[in-house]
């Protein structure tokens, strides 16, 4: 927003303030690249101070996205999952989801789910302390984000799977931490930095 000084054209009278000191002045008070026009209006003299230049953005250096990475368990090309978040590991989904019955139509792998979730509604398999997944490599079909899961639990084609499944846990996470958690705003930088790269 530009701002106004002015200055009564009397007191630019020969033997007060001539106009150059005036102007001399109000340099030392308005940085060279601010002073956009000075003109001179009846009875004032009005200097106008633009502003301030914008600054380029500096794009972040290769070896800054690679530290990203190390945040990372595993990707795709619009869906991360991020470590030290475990939302997910949430099993005990509350009432606003339907039973377990529902979503996974195998009774084994339902019983497996109920086996899993804890007394705190966690699954028995997160370790808090690491907050990572204790069995990870040999975690169930259903915790796994990958295309024939996708297909066969839930009938969402490929195509469609990482904006559903960055839907899913934008959700879970709000849930668990809440809308304004740390764990939410890595999770939606790092889905943008790989929005960025393809």
């Amino acid at each position: 927003m530009a701002g106004a000084l002015f200055w009564p054209a009397s007191r630019l009278a020969p033997g007060t303030l001539t106009k150059g000191m005036f102007l001399d002045e109000v340099s030392r008070c308005i940085h060279r690249s601010q002073r956009r026009l000075f003109a001179a209006k009846t009875g004032k003299v009005t200097v106008v101070a633009g502003p301030r230049k914008k600054v380029a953005k500096v794009r972040k250096p290769v070896e800054e996205i690679a530290v990203k990475e190390s945040e990372i368990w595993t990707s795709r090309a619009g869906w991360a999952c991020v470590k030290n978040c475990g939302a997910c590991c949430v099993l005990d989904k509350g009432p606003d989801y339907p039973p377990i019955e529902e979503v996974l139509s195998d009774p084994a792998e339902a019983a497996l789910y109920r086996s899993m979730v804890g007394p705190d509604g966690w699954c028995i398999n997160y370790d808090k302390l690491s907050r990572s997944c204790t069995i990870h490599a040999d975690r169930p079909r259903f915790c796994r984000v990958e295309p024939e899961t996708f297909k066969v639990l839930y009938g969402i084609e490929e195509k469609d799977m990482d904006k559903e499944a960055c839907g899913f846990c934008k959700d879970q996470i709000r849930s668990v931490y809440g809308g304004r958690s740390k764990e939410l705003k890595t999770f939606q930088r790092v889905v943008r930095n790989l929005n960025k790269r393809t």
